[in-house]
Order: structure tokens, then sequence, then C-alpha cells
């Protein structure tokens, strides 16, 4: 018999600390969100700015460089964008001074949603509604390297009308579990008394361990006992699992990281009797992470978006 769903209530926002400070860097950004990538939106923000009121060389921009997506192509979210590729991969309506001529002579309500939000998201998780900002964004980058204490996170009530409930079938995923289970995770990596490298490497065995468990029989308590005892006692100091293709895969992001702009690789690949090839394929998000946490501890703001991009990894 298929067990019931439980819904699980959702009454609270989870917010970062430093999420209320974010602002654009506008102008002083280096690496700007308007160039190299799809800026993508829904119907209502394509009819929107087509109809714009607008000075008339501006209208006539946009009319140039608003475009609908092939309707095999979208799914009414994805309606519409800006046409980045008849410009070089910019967005036409970035000035030379680096600002928008839409917010500049519309003001900021007459952009889309993609360029009002961005890099800021919502989601609802099984424990709360989040709010959360893109290590995408350079000026998010720059707000993280300035915390002195960290990240920490504030929950506040939410209004009645964004209250929700998420629903879950027993046994059958971590849902019910999932508050403790990620704050022991989130309790690791802000665990300064080990070195970086060693939080990361602790986090993996955990996860590991989790993708074994059994939900039925999942007991949190005493889950975070043993993990908390084996993360302890584990000093990590050899690498889990194979090695070889560890170091290898470290290697390949290295490179693709240093946009194969120097020759420091070739020699690497040489020794190791490797060709040297990045292909093309699904990005590993373990590796993104390690090496973000590595470059951010290095040199903050100078991290290429396409580190967090598909495609990039192996």
């Amino acid at each position: 018999m298929k067990e019931e769903k439980i819904e699980l209530p959702i009454r609270s926002a989870l917010i970062p600390n430093f999420y209320q400070n974010f602002h654009c860097l506008a102008q002083a950004c280096k690496d700007s969100c308007c160039m190299g990538w799809n800026i993508t939106f829904d119907k209502k923000d394509y009819l929107r700015l087509r109809r714009l009121d607008a000075p008339e060389e501006l209208k006539a921009r946009l009319e140039q460089s608003v475009r609908r997506e092939r309707k095999n192509e979208h799914d009414g979210i994805l309606y519409g964008k800006f046409d980045l590729a008849s410009n070089n991969g910019r967005c036409p309506f970035l000035n030379t001074e680096g600002l928008c001529d839409i917010q500049c002579a519309c003001g900021h309500e007459a952009l889309p949603l993609v360029c009002t939000s961005y890099p800021r998201k919502t989601v609802y998780s099984y424990a709360a509604k989040e709010y959360t900002l893109s290590l995408s964004c350079e000026g998010v980058l720059q707000q993280l390297w300035d915390l002195p204490n960290g990240v920490e996170f504030v929950e506040d009530p939410l209004p009645k009308t964004e209250y929700k409930k998420v629903s879950v079938v027993p046994g059958e995923s971590l849902g019910l579990y999932f508050t403790p289970v990620r704050e022991l995770c989130i309790d690791i990596l802000q665990d300064r008394a080990m070195p970086l490298t060693q939080r990361m490497l602790s986090l993996g065995l955990v996860l590991q361990r989790l993708q074994k468990e059994d939900w039925a029989a999942f007991r949190p308590g005493l889950w975070e006992q043993q993990i908390t005892s084996l993360v302890a006692e584990n000093d990590l100091l050899e690498i889990p699992g194979d090695r070889r293709l560890y170091l290898m895969q470290n290697i390949r992001v290295l490179d693709a990281i240093s946009a194969q702009e120097r020759d420091w690789p070739k020699d690497v690949y040489s020794a190791l009797g490797v060709e040297r090839k990045i292909a093309a394929g699904p990005q590993s998000t373990t590796l993104t992470t390690v090496f973000f946490f590595r470059s951010l501890r290095k040199s903050p703001g100078k991290i290429p978006r396409s580190l967090f991009r598909p495609g990039i990894f192996l």
C-alpha cells in the first residue's frame, strides 16, 4: 500500500545576513551580467518591452533587439530575449558607461524581471522560503569576502499570502529530516578549527553517506552523533577514492579556469601522459565548489563567470 504524503507547512523565511545589503556594482562591475549569456524573459515582459513608452531612438532599438524565441523552443517562461548575438554577446542596451539605457530612460520598473531580480532567487525548501544570491555575481562575491564572521542566517515569519505546503512521502527522501541534515552540513563548513580543504572533504564524506541511507529507518539524532564522531576521528590525510582520477580532474579544472592562456598545463599533461582536452558536458558541482572556495580565498572578484556555467567541466 502506497504511503500517504505528509504536508509540511512553510511559514517562515530563511535569509542570509548579507542579502539585504546587496546592490548592483553597475559600471564598476568587471564581469557584467549584461554580457556573455542569454537574457530571456516571459511573455508579459516581452509585450511590455515592445510597448514601452520610451524615446523614439530607444523604441527603435527595442523593436530591433527584443526578440521572440522560436515557438518550439520556449515554454511560455522563456518567451522572449534580448538579441546579444548580433552585438558580440553584449546586451544591446548596455551603454559605453556600463549602465542600462532602458533603466536610464524609463526607470528601474521598466526592466524585465530577470534584470531586476538577478542575482536574487527564492525557493521553497522543506524548511522555509529561502532567499539566496547567486555566486556568479561579482557583487555577491565582494560581499562574502568582506563578511568578518562568515555567513549567518536570519529566520523571519512569512506573511500569510506567502504560506505554502510542501509534500513529502515518508521513507522516500530526506524531506522530513532536511533541516537537521543541512544544519549539520553548514556546521561542518563553518568549523574554522579545521582547514578549508578538510571541511570540504568532510562534507563530501557526509554527502556520500547520505546517498546510502535508508530513509524509512533514518533517525536524525543518532545519525548526527555518528557523523560528528566520523568527522572528529577522521583526519582525512588521504584523499578517498581514486587518487589519480581526483588529481586529474583538479588539473583539468585549473586548466579551464586559466582559459588555456598559460603554458603550464602542457608540462603537467605531458608528464602524466594524458592528452590535454577539455570536453563540453555537465558541470561538476563538487569540483566547482572546491575550486570556488580555493579561488575566493586568494582573488575575490576575479573568478570568471564561466566557472558557474554548464559545459566547462568534465
